[in-house]
């Protein structure tokens, strides 16, 4: 849209991560994967399971077999690479041949060519798998994200900011790898293309468990101690 095509510097910040724990700081980000999100439709014929299991053609389990090699796709020399399956649902009944199948997907690489590397094996197997089973699958995207790195001007200007406040105890000048993907690569690479500069911030804090589990919290006072550190960024 634009928004972005005057901006000279560009601040992310994320809680947790690498840093685990309050008043630790690191004041850039590295090898952000790129990812791609999708789902996978599988369409079938449904019948009787067992006056007529001939007639149908079972979509789950055509789903089921794209799964497990799904996660068989060979690594790459190239770098780091990821597959998930977050997802299945499928089926009506216990003794129906299920005529429908979704997965939610994920691919990631260190590159975008590695991203690509790992979507198109996923999408070769998906429609394979499909055509064992006589059924159908249809893709639809949901989301990606880039690679990125954090600019070395930016994580010095962090590190000296991060130094006025009392909070942080052991601030790292330099870029922790990442290990994930974030949608900010997308902000990101829009700065860094137009000629400013950005970084991608990790804030420590005690978290009670990790990311993306339903006991995950962390202490409220480091947050605060993060929207100061972006506060003073902003003017300084």
């Amino acid at each position: 849209s634009g928004v972005l095509d005057d901006v000279d510097f560009l601040y992310g910040l994320h809680i947790g991560m690498k840093a685990k724990k309050s008043g630790e700081l690191y004041c850039g980000t590295k090898d952000f994967l790129a990812t791609t999100k999708f789902d996978a439709m599988f369409k079938g014929s449904s019948s009787h399971a067992g006056m007529a299991p001939e007639e149908g053609r079972n979509a789950l389990l055509a789903a089921s077999s794209a799964i497990m090699n799904l996660y068989a796709i060979p690594r790459h020399s190239g770098g780091s690479t990821r597959i998930n399956v977050g997802k299945i649902v499928g089926g009506s009944g216990r003794n129906t041949i299920p005529d429908f199948a979704r997965l939610s997907i994920e691919t990631r690489g260190v590159t975008a060519k590695l991203n690509d590397y790992m979507k198109s094996n996923a999408l070769r197997i998906l429609e394979s798998s499909a055509q064992a089973q006589d059924t159908t699958v249809e893709i639809e995207y949901m989301g990606d994200a880039e690679g990125g790195e954090s600019d070395e001007l930016l994580v010095t200007k962090i590190k000296e900011i991060a130094g006025s406040i009392d909070a942080f105890t052991n601030v790292y000048a330099e870029s922790a790898s990442f290990g994930g993907s974030e949608d900010f690569t997308h902000l990101m690479r829009r700065v860094q293309m137009r000629g400013g500069k950005s970084t991608y911030v990790m804030l420590g804090s005690e978290l009670k468990d990790n990311h993306h589990n339903p006991r995950f919290d962390f202490v409220e006072t480091d947050m605060m101690n993060g929207v100061k550190l972006l506060s003073l960024a902003a003017v300084l």
